[in-house]
């Protein structure tokens, strides 16, 4: 399994997403290629949306609510989180709403 790109099967609007967590490690680094996301996130409309700082709920910053925003227009999201720290606050978020599964 991949851990610096997890993938969770998320229930949204009647429908259930493949939304990905890429950790960015420091400054957005750690690059994996469209090929790589496609082939691990998949879905025909995919987005990528980069994450510059913690989200969990809080303060109105959540990857979740992002995602059931993004849900009529697309099939997966690609949450590209800016460092480790941002990448395991969407994680924990996430995985309280879906199923992590392996990538």
């Amino acid at each position: 399994m991949n851990r610096a790109l997890r993938v969770f099967l998320i229930p949204v609007e009647g429908k259930v997403m493949r939304v990905g967590v890429w950790d960015g490690r420091k400054d957005y680094s750690n690059i994996f290629t469209p090929e790589d996301l496609d082939r691990t996130v998949g879905g025909p409309k995919m987005v990528v949306v980069q994450v510059g700082r913690p989200t969990n709920g809080f303060e109105g910053r959540s990857s979740l609510e992002l995602t059931k925003a993004m849900a009529l227009e697309v099939d997966s999201v690609v949450h590209w989180a800016k460092n480790t720290k941002t990448f395991n606050s969407i994680v924990e978020e996430l995985s309280k709403a879906g199923k992590d599964i392996p990538s």
